[in-house]
């Protein structure tokens, strides 16, 4: 009886191919060659794509940090690494620019991100090239946890071409190399679950360094972006599927759980205190924001339709979502892998708990969850394909529905490198020239403190960052003379207003200026109105 191998590559629980011939001991002639073949598809493929992914985003490093629906986001987190620089790396203690004449302490995530910029910083000088590049540096080993994770689920092929899919989407194209911590978060996103199916797939194994690997992955991504914690889904559901009840009973679960959760409840709660003490907030837990959706979001078309949107545009595109959902009915159908469909679930609900946000075309990044799920759902497209077709006719349709992917990427790729001008930043730079350093500022948002009943978060980070000065922000809602002399007498000496329209809106805010103020800039006219408030 002529022995069997199994193809290296082949996913668990797919059956396997056997070929007649094969000798004991060391492969030879054609069986060597498809030995090395598999090798080079398994290794030296994905390291080739993650290279060349790296190359294409390169050029993006030296653009600039205008692209409009997330400048204010990306403002404020160089602001917090600037401040750890001057201020001391006080990792608990971020700083704002918007705080007015205090300390500018703020709640919000754990910076770890910003933090670490700002160590850089201190070997190479404050270059905002440095925050792309430390978010690059962690989308590599992102990457390669989607690459093994794939591999591990659905086999070689389809984890190329999961990985290829990963790499050219737009939107991580985008936020791999923002200055914002969403590929910090996916790295350590990924990291957990890598983790976790290493842990729950291998029994009879020394197993416990696994789960402990998922516990501090989970912990870092949900200090860094508490809205990871979604992800406890998935482990639940696949805590069920192999468990039954019996997980409740298991003590690593509850050790798992403690290790993930427990580093985020001292931090947050720390956040508070800081909101508390000195009132400022991103609106992570108290005042200032509100992602949160409610059944006027859940009851709305709209909602949903703006979701798809979304996806398609900046996760899929046309072709990404088609080959995406014939991989997602695969996957129901065959009830396989596991974790897409508990991801798509999990994702599912996030979008409703957080739909302000998710709807939002200034919120795409609350989508950066999706990106790994919607990676093995084209995974199992391909793997589809290769079963049902010659291998190499599914690889050429796989790789062609890719290519049209790489397309539409492209063009949102030149936005990316070549993006608008933005107005706020020359505006800036004249409250640069004109303002003394030590001076507090106001600055008149076009944000306004509500959005449809519900607390908004209207501070304008760009001007301040950019012209390094520090003080209040003004909302849209709020331009009367009452509300400027408030400010003005707790610090602020000079105003800034950047929108016309809103001036004209407002006479008696524009007459309270003429006549205690005195304009320096080139006025509210040409974008940049900066008053010097008369004492």
């Amino acid at each position: 009886m002529r022995p069997t191998r199994t193809v290296a590559g082949d996913a668990p629980g797919r059956s396997t191919r056997t070929v007649a011939g094969d000798a004991p001991g060391r492969p030879t002639g054609g069986a060597a060659r498809g030995l090395l073949t598999r090798r080079w598809l398994a290794v030296a493929a994905p390291l080739l794509l993650i290279a060349v992914a790296i190359l294409i985003r390169l050029p993006l490093l030296a653009a600039p940090l205008t692209f409009s629906s997330d400048i204010w986001r990306q403002a404020d987190t160089a602001a917090i690494a600037r401040h750890f620089l001057h201020n001391g790396f006080r990792l608990f203690y971020p700083q704002i620019d918007w705080g007015g004449t205090g300390p500018g302490y703020v709640e919000t995530e754990m910076q770890l991100y910003p933090f670490l910029v700002a160590l850089c910083y201190r070997v190479f000088g404050e270059h905002l090239i440095i925050g792309r590049i430390v978010s690059l540096l962690f989308a590599v080993p992102t990457m390669a946890l989607l690459y093994l994770l794939a591999k591990r689920l659905l086999g070689t092929l389809p984890a190329l071409g999961a990985l290829l899919f990963f790499a050219i989407s737009p939107l991580y194209v985008r936020y791999s190399v923002a200055f914002m911590p969403e590929s910090t978060v996916l790295c350590f996103y990924l990291g957990a679950l890598w983790c976790f199916t290493r842990w729950i797939n291998e029994p009879g194994k020394p197993r416990l360094r696994w789960l402990l690997g998922a516990a501090l992955c989970t912990a870092l991504a949900a200090l860094v972006k508490p809205t990871s914690l979604h992800i406890g889904l998935v482990f639940l559901v696949l805590l069920q599927r192999h468990f039954g009840r019996r997980w409740l009973r298991r003590w690593d679960v509850w050790l798992f759980g403690a290790i993930s959760l427990v580093p985020a409840v001292f931090f947050f709660h720390h956040a508070r205190g800081l909101y508390l003490t000195y009132g400022n907030t991103f609106g992570l837990f108290s005042g200032g924001d509100s992602k949160f959706g409610g059944l006027h979001d859940w009851l709305r078309p709209g909602f949903y339709l703006s979701l798809g949107q979304l996806e398609r545009a900046w996760v899929f595109t046309n072709v990404g979502a088609l080959l995406f959902a014939a991989g997602a009915a695969v996957a129901v159908r065959r009830r396989h892998p596991e974790l897409l469909l508990a991801g798509l679930g999990s994702i599912g609900i996030y979008y409703l708990i957080v739909a302000r946000y998710a709807q939002a075309k200034w919120g795409i990044q609350y989508h950066v969850y999706m990106l790994p799920y919607a990676a093995l759902g084209v995974g199992v497209a391909f793997s589809w394909l290769a079963d049902h077709t010659s291998r190499l006719a599914g690889v050429v349709l796989a790789l062609l529905a890719l290519g049209g992917i790489g397309g539409k990427a492209s063009n949102l790729y030149a936005e990316m490198r070549y993006p608008e001008p933005a107005p706020l930043l020359a505006c800036a730079e004249q409250v640069a020239r004109i303002v003394p350093a030590d001076a507090p500022i106001i600055v008149s948002t076009t944000s306004r403190s509500r959005e449809g009943g519900v607390l908004n978060n209207y501070q304008e980070p760009v001007i301040f960052f950019y012209s390094d000065r520090h003080g209040f922000s003004l909302p849209a809602d709020r331009l009367a003379p009452e509300q400027v002399e408030r400010l003005h007498q707790a610090g602020g000496r000079y105003l800034v207003m950047t929108s016309e329209k809103l001036y004209r809106e407002n006479p008696e805010f524009a007459a309270y200026l003429e006549a205690h103020g005195e304009q320096l800039g080139e006025g509210v006219a040409a974008g940049c109105g900066v008053y010097r408030l008369a004492y």
